[in-house]
């Protein structure tokens, strides 16, 4: 591959994780939208508890799938890895639109947390791979900065474009995920043709040594 197709693509694949992600937290925190706060307790019979962990539900996966979807990544490829991922949020969003039970709220919400957190773990491999070591800090900026984007434009949006209505901003953001999975298939390319694969390193082992040192 040649440097101009290298230089032209990795901004592209920059702005394919930076939406993904940004749209993954736009459908999150929907919910939070001060005309959708009540029309979601309303729905599921919920009080402020309730609201506070279906709210905080999707942060769990990056708590508990964090070292176990890094070494998937290792296994068979962030690209694969980030591919399923993205689906489980599109069907956690289309769930959300059916939920009618807090239990099934806060499974949705869960697996809506799938995509933005792998993203989010497998950039910095995606990102090692396209870009040049200065540019690194650029490529993991945008992707940092892509959640914070996706909450703003929700605070924005939400409360002027559905006017309370939970199943139509529920219908657009799972429309939003869909499209970005699509986009991301059909686009995203793990590392440029004819380059190595980068090393992956053993985790159990290091883990294993650091729990057991005395320093």
């Amino acid at each position: 591959m040649s440097e101009s197709v290298r230089d032209s693509y990795k901004w592209k694949l920059l702005i394919i994780v930076v939406a993904s992600i940004a749209s993954i937290s736009y459908t999150q925190f929907q919910i939070t939208a001060s005309s959708m706060v009540p029309v979601l307790f309303r729905t599921l019979g919920i009080g402020v508890a309730q609201f506070s962990a279906l709210t905080t539900s999707s942060m769990l996966v990056g708590v508990f799938f964090a070292i176990i979807g890094g070494v998937i990544a290792d296994k068979i490829g962030p690209k694969i890895t980030c591919t399923i991922a993205l689906a489980l949020s599109v069907c956690g969003a289309l769930l959300r639109v059916f939920a009618s039970t807090y239990g099934s709220y806060f499974i949705a919400m869960f697996m809506l947390g799938f995509g933005g957190s792998f993203l989010s773990m497998c950039s910095a491999k995606l990102f090692a791979a396209w870009f040049r070591p200065g540019e690194m800090g650029i490529a993991m900026g945008g992707m940092m900065a892509a959640g914070s984007l996706g909450t703003l434009l929700t605070n924005a949006t939400t409360n002027a474009v559905f006017h309370g209505n939970l199943k139509a901003a529920s219908v657009v953001g799972t429309l939003l995920i869909a499209a970005m999975l699509a986009v991301w298939v059909m686009y995203a390319k793990e590392k440029p043709e004819g380059t190595p694969d980068l090393p992956s390193m053993p985790v159990l082992e290091p883990l294993e040594k650091a729990v057991k040192s005395s320093n």
